[in-house]
């Protein structure tokens, strides 16, 4: 089966839309660790301010103690 244009055309962009999904994976995995710090040290300045009993911080600390697979420290 010979091979044209549109064939290299078609596996180019394949790839290249391959390696685009590798990248951002790795981008978003790689600099994971740095959001959730950086997360983490929100609510502590947030609780520092007075805003302990907040909803949002409060469902914030909650969703970040499941995505670091801790308990979640609901009070309870």
């Amino acid at each position: 089966m010979p091979l044209n244009i549109s064939d290299a055309e078609s596996a180019f962009l394949n790839g290249r839309a391959e390696f685009n999904k590798w990248a951002d994976e790795m981008q978003s995995q790689w600099t994971q660790p740095d959001q959730n710090l950086m997360i983490g040290a929100a609510i502590i300045d947030a609780k520092k301010a007075g805003f302990m009993d907040h909803p949002s911080v409060k469902n914030t600390e909650r969703l970040l103690d499941k995505l670091l697979g801790r308990k979640a420290n609901d009070g309870s």
